[in-house]
């Protein structure tokens, strides 16, 4: 008897970490719920009020050359949209299909 009781006392002890945490991980969750809804409203009232305007000067949104060089052998049609019709699904990649 002496072992189920410690089995016992050990599944409650479990049991108060296990629901410790998930409050702690709710109010997490709610931080960060309320932190996005606070950045996006911040970000709406900039955009309104024209401060968030696109500025080509801006060094950070430059890419360095290095990144340039990065996209120089690519072929042309890189940037072409993947035609899906040459795509077989479930095939574990994208294996073209064969015509015959």
């Amino acid at each position: 008897m002496r072992l189920h009781e410690k089995a016992l006392e050990e599944l409650r002890t479990y049991r108060a970490w296990e629901q410790r945490l998930r409050l702690q991980m709710d109010l997490l969750e709610r931080r960060a719920e309320e932190a996005i809804a606070v950045e996006s409203r911040e970000l709406e009232e900039l955009e309104r009020e024209g401060v968030l305007e696109f500025d080509e000067s801006d060094p950070s949104i430059n890419l360095s050359p290095g990144t340039w060089g990065a996209f120089a052998d690519l072929p042309l049609d890189y940037w072409e949209p993947l035609d899906s019709s040459l795509v077989v699904s479930g095939s574990g990649g994208n294996a073209p299909v064969s015509g015959g």
